[in-house]
Order: C-alpha cells, then sequence, then structure tokens
C-alpha cells in the first residue's frame, strides 16, 4: 500500500518530549523539573484543558508562581516563568534519524506534524525550529479541541487538499494507544520505539512506498 500523506507525532517521536523539565542553566532554581512535574500531575484537568485549546498559558503560568512560592525556596514572579518557559520550547534535543527522513522525505511525500500541544507549541516552538518549512501542515490539539491523531490527520487531508483518506495516511508515533486508534480508522501506522530503531528499520525497507530507501 503506498502512502499519500505522512503524519508525524512531535513529542518522543521528532524530539525528546521531556523539554519542559530543564532547569535553568544558571543553577539559580535547581529545583525546576520537580515544579514542573509537581504542578502538571497535580492540575492534569488544567493541563488537558491546555492540551484542548480550553485554557490559555497564563492559567499554567498562575499555577506555577504558586507553587514556587509554596514549595521551594526560590520563588520567581511570571515574567520569569514565561521567559524560562520559552527558553525550554527553544532549546529541545531532536531525534537525528527521525530529522534525518523528515528531510530525505520533504518533496516525495507531503508530511504533516500532528501532535498534542497547547499554545506555546505554536508561539515558540514552531519557529524555533522552522517547523513551517520542514511540515507541510501542523496540526495541534489547541486547535482542533482533540486528542484523536485520526481528527488532526483528516484536517490535514482537507486543508491540503489531497485525493486520500485515513487509509492512505502513515502515522508514525511513539504511543501505542494513538497507533491503535488510527488502524481502527482504517490507517497505517509505525509504532516509534526509539531513534536508535527507527534507523535501522527505515534501512530494513520497513515503510511503505514511497518512502523506502
Amino acid at each position: 500500500m503506498s502512502v499519500a500523506l505522512v503524519c508525524w507525532d512531535f513529542g518522543d517521536t521528532v524530539v525528546d518530549e521531556r523539554w519542559m523539565l530543564q532547569a535553568p542553566l544558571d543553577d539559580e532554581v535547581p529545583a525546576w523539573p520537580e515544579v514542573w512535574a509537581r504542578v502538571r500531575d497535580t492540575n492534569q484537568d488544567l493541563f488537558l484543558e491546555w492540551d484542548l485549546g480550553q485554557v490559555g498559558f497564563e492559567s499554567i503560568v498562575a499555577k506555577v508562581v504558586a507553587d514556587m512560592a509554596a514549595n521551594t525556596d526560590t520563588p520567581r514572579d511570571a515574567d520569569w516563568v514565561r521567559a524560562h518557559c520559552r527558553w525550554c520550547c527553544e532549546h529541545i534535543e531532536v531525534f537525528p534519524a527521525a530529522v534525518e527522513a523528515l528531510v530525505e522525505w520533504r518533496g516525495i511525500v507531503p508530511q504533516a506534524c500532528v501532535t498534542v500541544n497547547p499554545d506555546i507549541f505554536r508561539d515558540w516552538v514552531v519557529p524555533a525550529y522552522g517547523l513551517t518549512n520542514r511540515f507541510e501542515m501542523i496540526v495541534t490539539s489547541d486547535t482542533e479541541h482533540s486528542l484523536s491523531k485520526v481528527v488532526m490527520a483528516e484536517r490535514a487531508l482537507k486543508v491540503l487538499g489531497l485525493d486520500a483518506t485515513i487509509a492512505d495516511c502513515l502515522l508514525i508515533d511513539n504511543r501505542l494507544d494513538n497507533c491503535r486508534e488510527f488502524r481502527e480508522a482504517g490507517g497505517q501506522t509505525y509504532h516509534f520505539r526509539g531513534d536508535a530503531e527507527f534507523g535501522p528499520d527505515r534501512a530494513r525497507g520497513r515503510f511503505p512506498a514511497p518512502l523506502t530507501r
């Protein structure tokens, strides 16, 4: 079966998804990773609403500021939190084999980024990494108000005007539940299990035409 559109997940597929856990380089706030993880884990409903575009970044900033004041000896104001979050978004570790495929496949088949991410992904990550030059389409959960990769792929197909269906799409994603949903909708999938496996799988011809080497 051939592929008319490659749909890439982003976090832990193209890049290391832990970018928001990076402590400041000056070590003035060494507890930052614990702060972010604690705020995320104790406000899961709020973070879900953020991913779905129901609340904005400032709702998260307020929670982080309050946590740092209550639980650390290095409280910081909202301006500091915003600046550090932006720094995290601009210092993401990319996966070389995945990026190599992105580059090689450009011009061979359209590629879309379909990702569960909030507003700061579009505002900071996309421009920092020139993602509009790497993907023909970027679809995020906060604009679609959905976590479904099927919904995002269908949006990409529609906007790009491709004469294709989900059956003609290949989802590359590190999450099995996303792959399962995509297959159940009739799509093709590759379960990304790490960059070290992805490169050899490409060399072994594990991808359908026209993506094989």
